[in-house]
């Protein structure tokens, strides 16, 4: 993937990324991270990244039954969570989402 080129990042990095895309977690990371940095944050922590991530992911993966890859867990811990909690329904609204 060809990204613009930037004095500040090592942008080739991020670009290699996506160069194996076999699982979809790095897209649903990667949409994390822009999201957040959208929100104005500048510091993120690895738990924010998996919430949204999984938020992010939820309706596919209990809607549509998305596999998200051969390895991919992130498609596992949405449905471990959809296991251990059935009352949680598929089009759920990101607000009502988390139950802690």
């Amino acid at each position: 993937m060809q990204l613009p080129c930037s004095e500040e990042l090592n942008i080739e990095y991020l670009g290699r990324l996506f160069d194996n895309t076999s699982e979809c977690y790095k897209f649903f990371w990667f949409k994390a991270i822009v999201a957040k940095v959208t929100e104005g944050k500048q510091e993120i922590s690895y738990e924010e990244l998996v919430d949204e991530m999984i938020a992010d992911a939820w309706y596919m993966v209990t809607e549509y039954h998305l596999n998200l890859g051969p390895k991919d867990t992130l498609e596992a811990v949405v449905n471990l969570i959809k296991q251990k909690y059935p009352e949680l329904k598929s089009c759920e609204k990101r607000q009502q989402f988390w139950i802690c």
